[in-house]
């Protein structure tokens, strides 16, 4: 099972339930689930091949978060980046992974 799947699961035991929440603000598994679509939409739209590898460079966040849950949703490889990683890492890491987005 895909990790997209098990949070899929999550989200059919009730779209209304509350799946992320950070500084007082929540986020059901429905909205939660119509974000990483529209990325994985955007995705998608922009022709990338199965398994491109992609990049979320962002805090600690849900709605980062959610860009992950959108890169597997597309089919795409996650490769992790560090935010507090100088910018020459990041630099080597891209290049060094090829990703492309």
């Amino acid at each position: 099972m895909s990790l997209i799947s098990f949070f899929d699961r999550g989200a059919s035991l009730g779209l209304d339930r509350i799946a992320y929440a950070m500084d007082g603000r929540t986020w059901t598994f429905g909205q939660a689930r119509d974000a990483t679509c529209r990325v994985a939409r955007g995705l998608k739209a922009a022709g990338l091949a199965a398994e491109t590898k992609a990049a979320v460079l962002a805090g600690n966040h849900p709605e980062a978060w959610f860009c992950v849950l959108a890169i597997w949703r597309a089919g795409l490889t996650w490769v992790p980046l560090n935010p507090r990683s100088p910018e020459a890492e990041h630099r080597h890491l891209v290049d060094g992974f090829d990703i492309e987005v």
